[in-house]
């Protein structure tokens, strides 16, 4: 109820972006009378709230229709609704930056790959603005502070999304400084209510191995097995198929350049629910017809998430047992490699002590350069390059060297020659 020398109205205003819905004036039972040169104005105001969502102040003006029109003398009340707890927007971040950390709104989780420069960036939306505390379970984090950030998620598409209706105008990043940190149900963190300390949001971190979880054969493997990275025993009849189920955090391409046999997807990597650290995916390796030649080669498998390094499976084509390695000056044949100037790379030498083989052009059996058994002739070698900061790794897939009889040259694998230096292929 007021009481001014003519009616009063009320009028709503807020900070610019946010709803002011949640409060509304009831007009049915506006009530203005005069009573002893007095104008009494009784006024009744309804307010709507929903639970977990934040608002914002209102600022309630009481306007003398009598009075002046300089706002200044007006009465102005600050209308404040119950504080809430901060919420955040999170916005899955495009296939193509490699970045898959997730930010588990159900379970009030945070999962993070163990990759060098894995980050994570959280809107926040608090009216009063907001402050996030890590304990000391959480060296291994590093946290950043702006006002911009990525465009909020208001689609919720991906199912991996998190949007809200209110204005987000904090962001938090939160980078991964140590690779070789481990989490536990200790590793959290708040972000905290500035307009009210009590009212606090606490999340869990989870750091995750980006490593292939699990290989197996499923269906009918017609007596295949796989062990530590090797599938033995894959059937020679034509048309044979294995079928190799692969779980992963973010899935994985499977390829090969095997003469007598064939790798591909026979179902997309899903996941049981969005959420989920890792998902499954099938490859079918398929035998080819008429193949006599059934010499091991290797299946690569490089994992869909930058920094993240291939593996491979399978039997590599020669047994390197005996195999030694020298560092020499760079002396490659002109045309056979694009970067043999590139003063950063080395050349590595590997000689197989075990009295194999070569067949140079124009060469029969006859006047090969080593008169040994068929079986020890090398009629193509692959070499698949990995590398790492540490001993320890993690190792990704840096390049591919391949040798053919033939000297055929294999597209994306840079050629090699080999040369017979005494009773050794080098």
């Amino acid at each position: 109820t007021a009481t001014a020398s003519g009616k009063v109205q009320p009028k709503f205003s807020t900070t610019t972006g946010w709803d002011i819905d949640w409060l509304k004036h009831d007009d049915a039972s506006y009530k203005s009378e005069v009573v002893d040169g007095v104008t009494t104005t009784t006024m009744t105001f309804k307010y709507t709230l929903t639970a977990a969502t934040p608002y914002v102040p209102v600022t309630l003006t009481l306007a003398n229709e009598s009075a002046s029109q300089d706002e200044s003398v007006y009465t102005t009340l600050a209308m404040v609704p119950p504080a809430t707890t901060p919420v955040l927007d999170f916005a899955t971040p495009d296939a193509a930056t490699g970045n898959f950390n997730l930010y588990d709104q159900a379970n009030g989780k945070l999962t993070m790959y163990k990759t060098s420069k894995s980050s994570i960036t959280l809107g926040a939306s608090c009216p009063f603005g907001t402050k996030l505390v890590l304990n000391n379970q959480l060296p291994w984090l590093e946290v950043s502070k702006s006002k911009s950030g990525p465009a909020p998620s208001t689609t919720g598409t991906p199912a991996t999304d998190v949007s809200v209706s209110t204005p987000v105008e904090e962001y938090y990043t939160l980078m991964l400084k140590d690779v070789t940190a481990t989490s536990d149900v200790n590793s959290k963190f708040e972000i905290i209510n500035l307009g009210d300390a009590t009212q606090t949001l606490e999340l869990t971190v989870e750091l995750l191995d980006p490593a292939i979880t699990t290989i197996e054969l499923t269906g009918t493997t017609g007596g295949a097995a796989y062990n530590n990275y090797k599938i033995t025993d894959v059937p020679r009849t034509d048309g044979s198929t294995v079928e190799v189920k692969i779980t992963s955090p973010q899935g994985v391409t499977a390829s090969t350049l095997s003469s007598w046999f064939t790798i591909a997807e026979t179902a997309a990597f899903t996941r049981t629910t969005p959420t989920d650290a890792t998902g499954s995916q099938t490859f079918t390796l398929t035998v080819k017809d008429a193949v006599t030649d059934f010499t091991a080669a290797p299946i690569v498998l490089n994992k869909n998430r930058k920094q993240f390094s291939a593996w491979v499976i399978g039997l590599l084509a020669l047994s390197l047992a005996g195999c030694s390695e020298a560092e020499v000056p760079s002396a490659t044949t002109p045309g056979d490699d694009p970067l043999v100037n590139d003063p950063t790379r080395r050349e590595i030498i590997l000689g197989f002590q075990n009295k194999l083989n070569i067949k140079t052009a124009g060469t029969t059996r006859a006047d090969a350069p080593i008169a040994t058994t068929e079986e020890n002739e090398i009629t193509s070698l692959d070499i698949y390059v990995f590398s790492s900061d540490k001993e320890e790794g993690p190792y990704t897939y840096q390049e591919r060297f391949c040798y053919r009889s033939d000297g055929s040259t294999i597209p994306n694998a840079t050629k090699i020659i080999l040369t017979v230096e005494g009773d050794n292929v080098a």
